[in-house]
């Protein structure tokens, strides 16, 4: 065996020239978690566009609210919301926040799992089970609030959760080690403790 700058090679790889390097980008992997940067670039600035259209750090902009915000229909017989045909409000509600807090802690959350998930499984990975957990959290909100707005990246948070959860199980990696189960416990914790969370 010969010594190299990590571990050692075989005497006959040496000779060949067989030996290979291996990269994140030849395996396959994501090394730039860019799909998770690009998420959180564009809440950052709907987040900057409703502060300059009228919102607060403490509240979302009223007039972001009225046009992109999840809701079914608020009052009968007025064509507002999902009722009304305006699907767009599923993915738009997603990149709306209700204050400094709101978007803070749910781009902390973004980062902190988006990226470890975006360089062990990919860009498009990533992007597929975030648009369906925003897709699943919509789909939640207008059942079970369906004349209550709803903003937050929440849902796609929940969904990098689940997908946290299942790699760690794949790897027989003990969630409530890893601190994923305790993350888990304490959102659905706010839920049922917090009247101003959505379902």
């Amino acid at each position: 065996m010969h010594q190299a700058s990590v571990g050692f090679h075989c005497p006959d790889c040496v000779r060949s020239g067989r030996q290979t390097v291996r990269t994140m980008s030849t395996l396959g992997v994501a090394s730039e978690p860019v799909v998770t940067q690009v998420l959180i670039g564009l809440n950052v600035l709907v987040f900057l566009l409703g502060l300059a259209r009228g919102g607060t750090l403490l509240d979302v902009s009223p007039r972001l609210l009225t046009d992109y915000a999840l809701f079914g229909g608020i009052l009968p017989g007025i064509p507002l919301g999902v009722d009304a045909g305006e699907w767009y409000r599923v993915f738009t509600s997603a990149f709306l926040h209700d204050g400094i807090i709101h978007i803070g802690m749910n781009m902390f959350l973004l980062w902190v799992l988006g990226s470890q998930l975006e360089r062990r499984e990919g860009h498009l990975e990533l992007a597929l089970v975030y648009l369906a957990a925003v897709i699943g959290g919509a789909a939640g909100a207008l059942l079970l609030d369906p004349t209550v707005p709803t903003v937050g990246a929440s849902g796609g948070g929940y969904g990098l959760m689940g997908m946290m959860v299942v790699h760690q199980r794949a790897r027989r990696i003990d969630i409530w080690q890893t601190g994923i189960g305790g993350l888990i416990e304490i959102n659905l914790l706010l839920r049922v403790s917090l009247s101003t969370v959505s379902h």
